[in-house]
């Protein structure tokens, strides 16, 4: 009997199993099938047989998985996003915490073909967070005029350049703003992108009613220059956002304190870092706590609405009485009067040449009148609310009166007649 060369098993794709070539004349093995389920297993068998090793070579094996992987249909294939538009995208950055990045972020700086940023340290720092190597362009204030042509060439030739904020939203207090503004000048398109922003956090951890705020941005450096600015948004009766830096801000407390008064104020320091910070006072309270604790790092500070004053109460017939028999200067007078009965001085000075006015003209009567020598005094003809006095004003056009001036007996003339 010569001896046969061992026969190779072939893999049947359709059957998806290896099997071995039957020999010649061996009968085949019936195979179970739903009209044939096969032989019944045996009671003594058991019934987690012991795993056997696969007489299949790697290369099949791999091909087996393969081919026994899901499929999936087209339908659920997903859609790839349609490519970005070329232009500015200005894309704000985290405050502190890298995980507040945005997936649109992550998205947009990865197509860029530029970035542009205020500090290139924080930026590539975050770009390394995110694995991205891009090249990056320092875009400051004060080379403005000699970076514009480089990036307003990438946008002209259709790259996609990005603006990245120091920290929060672009546009805000950094040089982002001159750059749109060239952009648009040139017809070419910006696109704004959401995302953190130290105003709006700060106004959130607040819990002021803010329908309408102000935002002041940074005060000006210089103290003559700050209690100015800050006269003019005294009267604003909205909630009012600052940004402060830390070399400045006990100088800039006392200088708010000041014009504004002690209202409630919440100073955020280092919002979503390590040693982020809320501290909500009232402004003199927060200017004694940070002379005491000197604090470091940026601070946004939110100041409450003016509270509600209530109307000055008019002078009454005693304090009018008073001033009639006081000789005194007025402008001493004005001061004792200010002291003992809780109004501004410049109130009672204004109130104090009104009744000496009435008595010089009630002291020039002929003889006796029907009408009293000096009607109620309601004090001047706008009663101002209480407040620091600016100093006395001594233009005799502007003293007010208690009526006509045109006679003696203080009776209206004929032009008052005929209206």
């Amino acid at each position: 009997m010569s001896s046969q060369p061992p026969k190779k098993r072939v893999f049947d794709s359709n059957k998806l199993k290896p099997r071995p070539s039957p020999k010649p004349g061996a009968p085949l093995a019936p195979q179970p099938d739903a009209q044939n389920p096969g032989p019944a297993l045996s009671k003594s068998a058991p019934k987690n047989p012991a795993p056997q090793s696969s007489p299949l070579a790697p290369e099949l094996a791999h091909e087996l998985a393969h081919e026994l992987a899901p499929k999936a249909s087209p339908e659920a294939a997903p859609k790839s996003q349609a490519p970005l538009a070329p232009g500015l995208y200005l894309l704000p950055s985290p405050l502190g915490n890298l995980g507040d990045v945005s997936q649109r972020f992550v998205e947009i700086a990865s197509a860029a073909s530029v970035i542009a940023a205020e500090d290139t340290r924080r930026t590539l720092n975050l770009l390394n967070h995110l694995g991205l190597n891009k090249k990056l362009y320092s875009y400051r204030e004060e080379n403005h005029r000699s970076m514009l042509p480089t990036l307003l060439r990438h946008l002209g030739q259709g790259d996609i350049v990005a603006y990245v904020s120091d920290a929060g939203a672009p546009c805000v207090c950094d040089p982002g703003a001159l750059l749109v503004s060239e952009v648009r000048k040139a017809g070419l398109p910006v696109y704004p992108i959401p995302g953190p922003s130290a105003v709006i956090t700060a106004l959130m951890a607040s819990g002021f009613e803010a329908s309408s705020f102000t935002f002041l941005g940074f005060l000006p450096p210089k103290p003559e220059a700050r209690r100015k600015y800050l006269e003019s948004v005294k009267d604003r009766p909205e909630v009012l956002v600052t940004f402060i830096p830390p070399h400045k801000l006990e100088a800039s407390l006392h200088d708010l304190l000041t014009v504004l008064g002690p209202r409630s104020a919440l100073m955020a320091r280092e919002m979503t870092k390590v040693f982020e910070e809320y501290l909500f006072l009232n402004l003199d309270e927060l200017l004694t706590e940070i002379a005491n604790n000197p604090r470091r790092g940026e601070v946004t500070l939110v100041i409450g609405p003016p509270k509600p004053q209530n109307a000055p109460k008019p002078p009454s017939p005693e304090l009018i009485e008073q001033i009639k028999n006081d000789t005194r200067p007025t402008k001493e007078a004005a001061a004792h009067y200010a002291k003992t009965h809780g109004h501004s001085k410049k109130a009672m000075y204004d109130l104090i040449l009104e009744i000496r006015q009435n008595e010089k003209i009630n002291d020039g009567d002929d003889g006796p009148s029907d009408q009293p020598a000096i009607g109620p005094i309601a004090g001047p003809t706008s009663w101002p609310t209480e407040g620091p006095s600016h100093g006395p004003s001594h233009d005799a056009a502007n003293e007010p009166t208690n009526g006509p001036t045109d006679g003696p007996s203080g009776e209206p003339n004929d032009d008052e007649r005929k209206s």
